[in-house]
């Protein structure tokens, strides 16, 4: 699957790129980005068998199970997916777990300004904070499902956080503009929100994220539909 994005006229390098092949069962070594490092207490995250439709030749998922105590965090690191004015896209090839807040990737506390990524059994949300500003964003999928979402945020736009699920465009829309910058001085976290955990009870076989300033065109959805689609049927070998 390729690294870059060629999406609204532009090819951007990912500032984030996780597969859960390149898991090792002490370290996670990104495609880009900071090698991320197991922290936290108890058993680390498993390397699960994921179906062809996760990834393909990348057929590895890493289930961090709830209550297993350990996650992944890019500290030292705090600068790779760090976001202050430009447009982002997210990509991730999740199964979701049981719990309301199974927390998939993200740079921020649950209080405070960043984003991440995160799961409920049936929705995948995406929240974005600044200040005193919080946009959540959310989408349905199944409970228990391998599902590829991407997810477009045009900071210019009112109807600019935008997603695909399984390479279908999604109806709603939600409104990102009020979020002057979204920079945080934590470190990137994976299967956790933050140092004080917890731990999720998802299966992550991606995770990635790309980001521009005045890359996206929440005009033009249906482009990165179109690209997501691609995506998904590269994924699974169509």
């Amino acid at each position: 699957m390729a690294r870059s994005a060629v999406l609204y006229g532009q090819t951007i390098a990912p500032s984030l790129f996780y597969v859960g092949s390149s898991y090792n069962g002490t370290t996670w070594v990104g495609d880009a980005g900071p090698t991320l490092a197991l922290a936290g207490t108890g058993a680390a995250p498993t390397i699960v068998d994921a179906p062809t439709e996760a990834v393909a030749a990348e057929d590895a998922g890493v289930l961090c199970n709830y209550g297993a105590g350990k996650y992944f965090s890019s500290s030292p690191d705090t600068t790779a997916g760090d976001v202050t004015t430009e447009d982002m896209i997210f990509e991730l090839w999740l199964k979701s777990g049981p719990n309301a807040l199974d927390f998939a990737i993200g740079k921020r506390g649950t209080t405070t300004q960043g984003w991440m990524l995160y799961s409920a059994s049936t929705s995948a949300k995406l929240s974005l904070k600044y200040s005193a500003t919080t946009v959540v964003s959310s989408w349905s999928i199944a409970a228990a499902t391998w599902t590829h979402l991407v997810v477009g945020v045009d900071r210019s736009s009112s109807t600019g956080v935008y997603c695909a699920k399984d390479g279908v465009l999604q109806g709603t829309s939600f409104d990102p503009t009020a979020l002057t910058t979204l920079t945080s001085s934590t470190a990137t976290f994976v299967g956790a929100v933050n140092s004080s955990g917890p731990s999720c009870a998802s299966s992550i076989a991606l995770a990635a994220m790309w980001k521009a300033n005045g890359w996206l065109d929440a005009s033009d959805k249906p482009a990165l539909a179109a690209w997501a689609l691609d995506r998904y049927n590269t994924a699974i070998g169509v």
